[in-house]
């Protein structure tokens, strides 16, 4: 029962994204707007569990101060300013007095002009190259961005003759805008699958809300994607460089330190509310993952808080 209403809201949640295709010779993006940051005002999508994407996620903050752990890094965030966190990398939005207010878009992008060759296009090489080097990119004063991710809103709320046409037109500039500042800052195949850019994205659905579910199964995944296991073992090779068994582990440990380190839950509830059969077992792979023991991992990060605490 449990895992069936989770794949309802994993359903849901697709439905819950606008996908447009934004071309930008030789580039096409293929972008996904979360609907409910668009409809209204922009609302508060604070996320305190360490998680990543199979698309690169693209921030922008538009009031409050917080913090964004990004593997190691922790990111001061001020208004106005761009987070592009690029697919695998785990992070999550710590906790501070005042949570910041956000838009959130996912993206990808694709080479689709066969007969252009990237290195005739010097400005895609080097967006390339920056995107694929880089764990994250982070640019501070972008006030200029605001003005397209407000009309996109109010777009997106109005519903007004060829509102769609206008995002796709108002996404284009603002990614034309965005690769502009990754510029400036940092210088120096079509798929034949019936819905590629739905399995990407419900890969990280999937994972994010089924993850406690002690029973799952690769067989579960690929049944309720539509696609055979041997070709959801190749997206996750290629989307994450992982097994199904070693992703799903990946999470609940990832998922398991964020709670050790923010919550005074005990190791047995963290072990079960992370999805493993036993706490022996969480002991195992918690240790063959980090090198400690849960309750060394806990002990080490409030020691690691008070000594930040005392600078």
């Amino acid at each position: 029962m449990k895992e069936q209403s989770a794949l309802h809201k994993i359903d849901a949640m697709l439905g819950q994204y606008h996908k447009f295709d934004v071309s930008l010779t030789p580039l096409v993006l293929k972008v996904y707007l979360p609907i409910i940051q668009f409809s209204d005002i922009p609302v508060n999508t604070y996320h305190n569990v360490r998680h990543n994407h199979s698309n690169y996620e693209l921030q922008f903050f538009v009031e409050g101060n917080d913090l964004v752990e990004i593997n190691n890094y922790v990111i001061p965030i001020s208004n106005n300013s761009l987070l592009l966190i690029t697919p695998g990398e785990y992070h999550r939005q710590k906790m501070t007095e005042c949570c910041a207010l956000k838009y959130c878009i996912r993206f990808d992008y694709m080479i689709t002009d066969k007969t252009l060759s990237v290195h005739e296009v010097p400005w895609c090489t080097e967006i390339i190259k920056i995107l694929t080097e880089s764990p994250f990119l982070h640019i501070e004063n972008c006030d200029m961005l605001l003005h397209f991710f407000n009309q996109i809103r109010e777009e997106s709320q109005k519903k007004g003759l060829f509102y769609f046409e206008r995002i796709h037109v108002l996404l284009s500039d603002l990614f034309i805008s965005i690769f502009r500042l990754i510029a400036d800052k940092f210088h120096g195949h079509q798929s034949d699958n019936r819905d590629i850019e739905k399995e990407d994205l419900v890969l990280d659905l999937f994972f994010e809300e089924l993850y406690s579910i002690p029973t799952l199964t690769a067989e579960d995944m690929a049944l309720h994607i539509g696609i055979s296991v041997r070709h959801l073992n190749r997206l996750l090779k290629k989307n994450y460089n992982l097994t199904f068994r070693q992703k799903l582990t990946a999470t609940r440990i990832e998922v398991s330190k964020g709670l050790l380190k923010s919550t005074d839950l005990s190791i047995e509830d963290i072990s079960e509310k992370t999805g493993f059969s036993s706490v022996e077992y969480f002991y195992k792979w918690f240790k063959h993952n980090t090198g400690m023991t849960p309750g060394e991992f806990k002990r080490e990060s409030i020691k690691n808080c008070f000594h930040e605490s005392t600078f």
